[in-house]
């Protein structure tokens, strides 16, 4: 059986510890190396986020993949854009996969992925877990 596809999966961290800073919706945040992203974002027509959120209640700890993308590095916007539109949680123990996001004119030359994540609203208290992220890229055939 041939099966060709447009989706380039990548895997960006497996089995990361976090800790959130205890404050409710007070994002922390790691830059991500991710040079095929920057590679292909120009080309991509969608791009999803699979996860899986381990070790925290689901209720306790949330996190996302944002990207930055501009003509140049020196030019992107202040605000990175969520790639998942419903953030991740560890509410499917079985992993996640996002809706694709499919705003193609925010896909330009020059772009970085940036990993946050965050007590939810109404939790207070420093909460951990353990988090594992693929990018999936639907590319122009």
């Amino acid at each position: 059986m041939n099966i060709s596809s447009n989706i380039v999966l990548i895997p960006i961290f497996h089995r990361l510890a976090l800790t959130t800073n205890g404050v409710a919706l007070t994002k922390s945040t790691l830059d991500l190396d991710t040079p095929q992203v920057r590679s292909l974002l120009p080309r991509c027509q969608g791009i999803f986020l699979v996860g899986l959120t381990e070790a925290v209640a689901a209720a306790d700890f949330e996190w996302n993949v944002a990207f930055f993308s501009g003509f140049t590095r020196d030019v992107q916007p202040n605000t990175p854009i969520d790639i998942a539109s419903t953030n991740m949680t560890a509410a499917a123990t079985q992993g996640q996969r996002s809706a694709e996001y499919t705003t193609v004119a925010n896909f330009l030359l020059e772009s970085r992925l940036q990993l946050w994540w965050r007590n939810p609203a109404n939790v207070t208290g420093v909460k951990s877990g353990i988090v594992s992220g693929a990018i999936g890229l639907r590319v122009s055939a």
